[in-house]
């Protein structure tokens, strides 16, 4: 299916099993979920590899909030902005994976959200992400882990920004 804008606002998601917001192919759309609720969930919230904005949520009791693997091109900057995530039980709340070398992926802005991660855990890792920028988070008992085991792409690590978060 493509679609220019597909928006999801003011929802509840609960208990959902399997992948609650999943596409391999956003066409030259982009997907905006905003202040929505995601509540005991055992998948991700998140799974798309084209533009998408999600801003003013709150997520908890899932297993992880995002994946996305960077394999398709994607129309401008993926956003997760002023979101509150709490007790995700999986290793990682976002797993960036599989950037590709010949696909122009834009990358991500992850800014002013709180991560309230499980103790051992990680908020963020990639394994073959590019065009990352991290600015001004909180991160609660959990950080972020760059160049993790499981690359699927055929890209690196690499052109990322980090500032202005507290750990």
């Amino acid at each position: 299916m493509s679609f220019r804008y597909l928006g999801i606002t003011n929802c509840l998601f609960t208990r959902w099993h399997g992948e609650t917001v999943q596409g391999v192919s956003c066409g030259d759309g982009y997907v905006d979920i905003g202040n929505c609720w995601f509540i005991d969930g055992n998948a991700t919230v998140i799974n798309l590899n084209g533009e998408h904005r999600f801003h003013d949520n709150r997520v908890e009791d899932y297993q992880q909030v995002v994946e996305d693997g960077q394999f398709v091109e994607a129309t401008g900057v993926s956003r997760i902005c002023n979101n509150t995530f709490t007790n995700i039980h999986g290793d990682a709340m976002f797993a960036f994976t599989g950037a590709y070398t010949n696909v122009d992926h834009p990358g991500y802005l992850i800014a002013s959200n709180f991560f309230g991660c499980k103790a051992g855990r990680f908020a963020i890792y990639t394994a073959g992400a590019k065009h990352l920028t991290i600015v001004s988070n909180t991160f609660l008992n959990g950080g972020i882990f760059l160049g993790t085991a499981g690359q699927q792409g055929n890209d690196w690590n690499r052109d990322y920004l980090i500032t202005s978060n507290l750990f």
